[in-house]
């Protein structure tokens, strides 16, 4: 039951049966960030805080968690309550006129000595589209300011404003009390779990929580004294810029005078009948001992992390096992999670299962078939600091007759499509498994030593309703012998997309089950017609089921694919002490694994651990990480299914989207413009396929589409692309204009006529590889006319790029052609408007495209090594993008992002992949080792003294530094490179990094690329390297790869096979000496049935 408050200004508030508050709504905007819902308390609250001598007691005054009555009318409502024998009466109302709320808290001691005291207002602050908040909270977050505002007799107020445009907007809140508050935070990371229990920080931080707290001043209430206290929220529908409001302290007095006390016409009380999620116990694991991991995981350990106490942390073991216990996660900002998926790692299969798993009992979460985002089945949590515990698919277990909640386990066992959660008790342990398989299937198994029989409740979360599980449109069950089969109900918005089906849960004790729907967790038995399906079930042993969808496989089992060519590697060498270089190696092998798991998910089922709301393929990510990662690993069928994908969602002009999805019922959700970079990304891939495998049929492969009027082979598509390349050239050059973008999103142009007068040198010099790509298109077809071509043009352009893009011996970031004489160079020394000085992308591809000659090469390598290099690795800028409150003047979201983070941050990991590709470029193999190994997660902190702990087997993003705001890391950014500022990990999974983390290892490390005709190598290695031994299999034959390492810097000298020369032609490098080509058919007829050994001497 959803009641409402409202008033003529728009202004509404929705409350739930519980007493919760569901929404806070003005117009189209979600003024709140997190829904309130049946289970469990908001995050928006009042707090009674009553001191102690050595603590705070700590009371919420509405919802289910509180102790409180309450009732609602036309535009009140109350709770009231007593709290340590203080009565108290809270009064939620509305203004008649205005988009203003109201917190009346009355307070009277009915105690005989007097109490100390104080009153906290939380409130989460989200003021965007309902759709925004639903989509990504974090999203919201990163863009909303928050200013403390203080006055000298109400103390602080908080500013909040959406810095990004909603419906061509900036709404605003301003949060404040009437009575003087002495401390603030701005971020939900200072409030939950504990930050109610202590003083406020009084400090702004601009995290991925955005939720107030206002702390009042502390009261002494005397025996039989009563107090009031008034908490006002008002919201602004656009606010243009911060100093728009301007008299504070006026328009506080105004509002608190602008105001008559509410009638309170209703007199029947409800009582909030809190759920099992509200008033049940946390059941943690206890803490593991070494003797008990011992008889857990008896095989060797590895990588073993230990705490400062020398405690256990985490440890590899097995083949591929990580370990981690209690304390490593309580250690981490980011709770340790998993994504899983079902199916062969082929291709796009819309049969496939994504679940996404968490270290702390979430046992399945954002549980969805096909589109990773869109088809939802269970849902997803909402945030790393535990704001919620119902959502996903939970366990209770009963204890003396009360059910508690399985929180955390005392350890986690990650595989990379297992999870198993131990919980251990003395004696007793619980054991709950979670494994995905290639028939699309996730098979779940609780298992127990325990002698007698205990009664367990599966509280699964249904998200059928098409908004994550929120709307009173709960599923249909439908129950056989041995399976419940949970439909989408009839008005749910995605009943039709699903065909009316959804998915089942298969058991062979199904009819020992006592199935329901969400009155189970109610004590009552009562529903709240919540979208929950609720299980029963009494447990001897061991508990089976299994989780099934109900899409047809576009895969036959024909086109299952073989294995890689190259498999993962393993690394011996004949050190008899292995050095500190080998030690690293093996940490690269380590991560291997997790790396292509994460690749896969990227590639397959595109989703992140934070970025859920995926579900499609960007054009320039799966042309880089996906692609680079399967033509690394020789699976050139993945590969050419990739290419013919991308191909069909090229659009009428020869463009790209800048995303699309991969199935043909999303087929007409893609994005409608993309970024100056776009075009290029395929043809680039193509080229690489076309050279790896000489597959020219490929380029007679006809695609079509809904955006497109006719149907083209890949060859027209060339063609269209090459016309539109040519129609967005700088007039007079063969500099491509800047348009929507580069790579770097958060520069996207504030101005429309930046599109069309300025240049990336990015992108210039990505078009200068992107000619080479279509010169190496042409050679292959025996086009020798377009090569030609292709080959003065690219010369033309890279004159270009010398003449324009650089000034003073140094790349410009951006350049901008004025007709008025206004600044020319962007990110660049002589920049005077960004104060930003060098941009690192032109420099990296400078290299990679080879238009720098060797002394500009070393300086601007001396320049990334002195000013763009900071302790985790190459960053952006050498200085942040300037922040003045959200104002857009020259790019959007790098001056409107209020969190410092991702490429706001400037550490974004992929730009530092192509940093350590440079350097393999270059030849210079100690470097490239050493920043290779700085996005290895694993031991983090050997590597990375500023590294925070963190999950020590997935992919990073970006590294951001622990600043509280924007203006924070821009006055200590110097602090940052110098090595003195904490560093975090940031988003996890979700990138093209990990498939370039891959690659890099492959082909540039270990050097190896492997063709339809020959093999190809150019291994970068450390001298400390020397020995080194890869056993693979290679052309269906034992081989066992040595290196000889002889100097620094080396390059192939010779290549010996079974110790029989070699011969080979060498390929050109710009820089160095290239690396060697070899024809199958010299190899071949000295490869033997058992062991062969190839020998590279590196020299």
């Amino acid at each position: 039951m959803i009641q409402t408050i409202q008033n003529h200004s728009g202004l509404k508030i929705h409350f739930l049966s519980n007493g919760n508050i569901h929404s806070l709504r003005f117009q189209d905007l979600l003024v709140n960030l997190y829904l309130g819902n049946e289970m469990e308390p908001s995050v928006s609250n009042i707090y009674l805080r009553i001191h102690t001598k050595k603590k705070f007691l700590v009371f919420p005054l509405l919802g289910p968690k509180s102790k409180s009555q309450f009732q609602i009318s036309k535009s009140v409502y109350l709770s009231k309550g007593t709290c340590q024998e203080i009565d108290y009466n809270l009064y939620l109302e509305i203004h008649p006129d205005k988009p203003i709320w109201r917190y009346r808290v009355e307070l009277t001691n009915q105690k005989e000595q007097p109490i100390l005291c104080d009153l906290v207002y939380v409130q989460d602050i989200g003021i965007c589209e309902y759709s925004s908040s639903r989509l990504n909270e974090y999203f919201v977050c990163h863009y909303i300011h928050h200013e403390p505002v203080f006055t000298k007799d109400y103390g602080y107020g908080i500013l909040s404003r959406q810095n990004e445009l909603v419906s061509g907007n900036h709404p605003a809140s301003f949060i404040f009390s009437s009575s003087p508050i002495r401390s603030y935070v701005t971020d939900g990371l200072d409030l939950f779990p504990d930050g109610l229990y202590q003083p406020f920080l009084g400090k702004r931080r601009q995290g991925e929580h955005s939720i107030i707290g206002l702390e009042r001043e502390v009261m002494t209430l005397k025996p039989k004294e009563f107090q009031v206290t008034s908490f006002y929220g008002s919201l602004f529908p656009n606010l243009d810029t911060l100093n728009s409001f301007t008299d504070k302290e006026g328009f506080i007095q105004k509002t608190i005078i602008d105001w008559n006390l509410a009638e309170i016409t209703e007199t029947v009380f409800s009582k909030p009948i809190p759920s099992l999620f509200t008033f049940a116990k946390q059941k943690e694991g206890d803490e593991a001992t070494e003797l008990n991991l011992k008889s857990f995981f008896p095989n060797p350990w590895r990588e073993v992390e230990r705490s400062e106490t020398g405690s256990i942390l985490s440890f590899f073991t097995e083949k591929f096992k990580h370990v981690v216990l209690k304390e490593k996660d309580s250690l981490c900002l980011r709770p340790h999670g998993q994504i899983l998926r079902t199916g062969y790692p082929v291709g796009p299969n819309e049969p496939s299962l994504t679940t996404t798993c968490y270290y702390k009992g979430i046992f399945l979460s954002q549980l969805t078939e096909g589109h990773t985002s869109i088809n939802q089945y269970l849902s997803r949590n909402h945030s790393y600091i535990g704001l919620f515990q119902s959502y996903g698919f939970r366990i209770f277990r009963e204890e003396e007759n009360r059910f508690a909640l399985l929180g955390s386990p005392s350890l986690l066992i990650m595989e990379p499509y297992r999870m198993e959660w131990i919980y251990q008790w003395e004696k007793e342990i619980l054991r709950i498994q979670v494994e995905t398989t290639v028939d699309h299937k996730i098979n779940f198994q609780l298992t127990t030593n325990e002698s007698k029989p205990r009664n367990y409740i599966l509280s699964f979360h249904i998200a059928l309703d098409g908004d994550n599980g929120a709307l009173k449109k709960p599923p249909i069950f439908d129950k056989n012998d041995s399976k419940i089969h949970i439909q989408p109900n009839h008005e749910s918005s995605i009943y039709q997309r699903l065909d009316g089906k959804g998915f089942s849960i298969e058991s062979e004790s199904l009819n020992t089950w006592e199935i329901s729907d969400d009155r189970m967790l109610f004590p009552d038995g009562l529903s709240r017609n919540q979208s929950y399906l609720t299980v029963r079930v009494q447990v001897d042993s061991q508990l089976q089921f299994t989780i099934q969808g109900n899409f047809q496989s576009s895969i036959k089992t024909t086109e299952i694919p073989k294995s890689s060519t190259l498999a993962l590697p393993s690394f011996s060498t004949d050190q008899k002490i292995p050095n500190k270089e080998f030690h690293s190696l093996l940490q690269i092998q380590e991560i291997l694994p997790w790396f292509e798991q994460n690749a896969r998910i990227h590639y397959l089922n595109p989703r992140g651990l934070e970025q859920y709301s995926g579900g499609g393929w960007g054009t320039r990510d799966v042309c880089q990480g996906a692609f680079e990662f399967l033509l690394a690993k020789g699976e050139f069928d993945s590969c050419r299914s990739l290419l013919y994908h991308v191909f069909q969602e090229q659009n009428e002009d020869g463009d790209w989207p800048q995303w699309f999805m991969l199935y043909p019922r999303d087929q007409m959700i893609r994005a409608s413009d993309s970024h100056g970079d776009i075009i290029y990304w395929p043809i680039l891939a193509l080229s690489s396929y076309l050279e790896r495998t000489k597959d020219l049929d490929f380029l007679k492969e006809i695609t079509s589409g809904p955006h497109r009027q006719k149907s083209r082979t890949i060859l027209q598509a060339i063609d269209q692309t090459i016309a539109l390349m040519n129609d967005r050239l700088y007039p007079s050059t063969k500099l491509p204009l800047y348009g929507n973008g580069d790579w770097n999103d958060s520069l996207q142009p504030v101005r429309d006529e930046f599109r069309t007068h300025a240049v990336s040198t990015w992108t210039a010099e990505l078009q200068s590889i992107t000619y080479k790509a279509l010169c190496q298109i042409y050679h292959l077809t025996e086009n020798s006319i377009s090569k030609k071509n292709f080959e003065t043009e690219q010369i033309q352009l890279e004159e270009n790029i010398k003449e324009y893009c650089m000034e003073d011996g140094i790349l410009t970031g951006l350049r901008y052609f004025s007709d008025d004489g206004s600044q020319k160079f962007y990110l660049h020394p002589s920049d005077t408007k960004t104060g930003i000085h060098y941009s690192v992308l032109p420099m990296i591809y400078g290299i990679l495209s080879e238009v720098l000659n060797e002394r500009e090469v070393e300086t601007h390598l001396s320049i990334i090594r002195k000013s763009l290099m900071g302790p985790d690795g190459v960053r952006l800028f050498d200085a942040p993008v300037p922040y003045s409150d959200g104002e857009n003047k020259e790019f959007k979201r790098a001056e409107t992002a209020s969190y410092f983070g991702r490429e706001i941050g400037l550490m974004y990991t992929h730009a530092h992949l192509r940093f350590c590709e440079a350097l393999a470029h270059l030849g210079k193999s100690e470097e490239f080792f050493y920043h290779l190994n700085l996005v290895n997660p694993i031991r983090i902190q050997n590597k990375i003294p500023q590294a925070k702990k963190r999950q020590s087997n997935c992919y990073y993003s970006s590294s951001d530094a622990v600043f509280m705001d924007r203006y924070e890391a821009s006055k200590n950014y110097k602090e940052l490179l110098l090595g003195n500022i904490p560093l975090e990990g940031g988003w996890r999974v979700y990138s093209s990094g990990p498939g370039i983390y891959i690659k890099l290892v492959y082909e540039c490390l270990l050097g190896i690329k492997v063709f339809s005709d020959g093999i190809e190598f150019d291994p970068i290695l450390t001298q400390g390297l020397d020995g080194l031994k890869w056993n693979l299999q290679l052309w269906d034959r034992n081989l066992t790869i040595q290196y000889a390492v002889e100097s620094k810097n080396a390059t192939v000298e010779s290549v010996d096979l079974n110790q029989n020369p070699i011969p080979f032609f060498r390929k050109e490098n710009r820089y160095r000496r290239g690396g060697v080509r070899i024809k199958f058919s010299d190899l071949v007829s000295f490869l033997k049935e058992g062991k062969n050994q190839l020998r590279l001497c590196l020299r």
